[in-house]
Parts: structure tokens; C-alpha cells; sequence
């Protein structure tokens, strides 16, 4: 189906559908359940589709492309809702947030910025968060939904509050840019993972930029990271072509 590299894929919340965007500047649905079977292609982007992400209502799809727009597509029909999001920039990632009956959208650009949107209107929510020029390569919401992390190029994590739009904490260590970022289940730990081949575990009940552990192991950059359903176990994937596992509680690899 896909013309070029595939930048990103996600499942739909019952894991019927499987969604995928593309450097060929498409997002595209495809059946889960037996065939594999293409539903139906997402073609408004003129560039890349670098990264997608559903909303937690599972209606909504959003792309953020090359393009230095972000849009968001109705996953019942395929048609687009509501007017591109724009950025100067080209758009590294998206993050859907609930805040009562407010759905928000949140996306991140190579130039620094950081923007929420008003999901139902399309229209920015205040004005754009920025510290310095540096990209934004990853972002990952509280479980709680009242703090966002952010993995830089800068080498360094960021932790915001969603509400006021300021940094609350820097943790610095990494010595190359960030790539991915994600929480615990409880929201007490942040997981980064780097171009400098590590992971790393950094404490945020205290408040305060403690390391808790490094994990060592990969010989290239780490692009991408998750933690396992019953956050024991981190699943890191390297260019050094390997994924590996490992123990949360201890930092050794499974």
C-alpha cells in the first residue's frame, strides 16, 4: 500500500484496526482482525507523515507531517475535521489530552515549539510554549493528564505543566539528542530513551532531577521505548538493530 517509509504506527482501542503513516505523505487503515485488508487512505499532507496518534475516545486520528501541519481525520469516514494546524515548522510529534469536556491536542515542532489546540474548534489554546530553539523529538503526558515530558535535541527531558505552559524541571545526562519518552503507569518515573545508545530512569514524585538509573546495553541510538502493560518491563528498540527488554526494578535486561 505504502510508497515509502513507514515513520509510525498505532492500533484503534479495540485492536481491530491497525493505522500507519508514511513518507509517501499518506496515513492508511488497514483490518486487524483476518486479511489485513486496506479500509481506506488518508491523502491530504503534501509532505511526510512523520507521526499519528489516536484520541482516547478512539474517533480521531491525528498526522503531524513535513508539511508543517498537523491534522486530524474522522476515523468513521476518513474525511478531515476541521482546518490544518499549523506550525512554522514541521511537526515531531502529537499528544491527545482530556481535561473534562475539553479534548485537546497537543503538538511539538523541529523549531522548539510546543502548541495546544482546542480540538473541537481547531483554534490554538493560548500562546506556544518554547525554551530555546532546540527540536522536539518526543512528548508523553502524565497519566493524570496535568504534566507533559519532552525529549529534546538539546540532550535534555522537560517536564511542563499543562496548564501554566512553564518548565517545572530539566534532567540533563543524556549527551545526545533525545528520541522517545514515556511514563510509569503511577506517573512517579519518566523513561527516556537516546541517541547516546541509553535509557534513562529519572524520579518525578520528589520534584527534583534525580537519576535513578541508566540502562546500558544497545550500541547505536534508542529511537523508541514502551513500558509493558503491568509497568515491570521496558521494551527499548535501537539502530543497532536489536530490541531488548528489561527488568524496571532492577535495570538489568531480561
Amino acid at each position: 500500500g505504502h510508497t515509502n517509509y513507514v515513520k509510525s504506527v498505532c492500533w484503534n482501542r479495540d485492536g481491530g484496526r491497525v493505522l500507519s503513516g508514511s513518507e509517501d505523505g499518506t496515513a492508511r487503515v488497514w483490518d486487524d482482525t483476518t486479511t489485513w485488508q486496506q479500509i481506506n487512505v488518508l491523502a491530504e499532507h503534501t509532505d511526510s507523515v512523520y507521526v499519528i496518534a489516536i484520541s482516547p475516545n478512539g474517533r480521531i486520528l491525528a498526522s503531524a507531517s513535513w508539511d508543517k501541519t498537523a491534522r486530524l481525520w474522522n476515523l468513521e469516514n476518513g474525511q478531515p475535521v476541521a482546518s490544518p494546524l499549523q506550525h512554522a515548522h514541521f511537526g515531531n510529534c502529537v499528544s491527545f489530552s482530556i481535561d473534562g469536556m475539553l479534548l485537546r491536542i497537543m503538538t511539538y515542532s523541529e523549531d522548539g515549539s510546543l502548541r495546544i489546540w482546542n480540538l473541537n474548534s481547531g483554534e490554538q489554546i493560548g500562546s506556544e510554549w518554547r525554551d530555546g530553539e532546540r527540536g522536539v523529538n518526543a512528548i508523553a503526558l502524565s497519566p493524570d493528564g496535568k504534566q507533559v515530558v519532552s525529549g529534546n535535541d538539546d540532550g535534555e527531558v522537560k517536564l511542563w505543566d499543562i496548564d501554566t505552559g512553564k518548565i517545572i524541571t530539566k534532567w540533563t545526562g543524556h549527551t545526545h539528542h533525545v528520541k522517545s519518552v514515556c511514563w510509569n503507569r503511577d506517573g512517579g518515573r519518566v523513561l527516556s530513551g537516546s541517541n547516546d545508545g541509553t535509557v534513562r530512569l529519572w524520579d518525578v514524585e520528589r520534584g527534583e532531577t534525580i537519576l535513578i538509573n541508566v540502562l546500558t546495553g544497545h550500541t547505536d541510538s534508542v529511537y523508541d521505548i514502551a513500558i509493558s502493560p503491568n509497568g515491570r518491563i521496558l521494551a527499548s528498540a535501537s539502530f543497532d538493530n536489536t530490541a531488548q527488554l528489561w527488568n524496571l526494578e532492577d535495570g538489568h535486561p531480561i
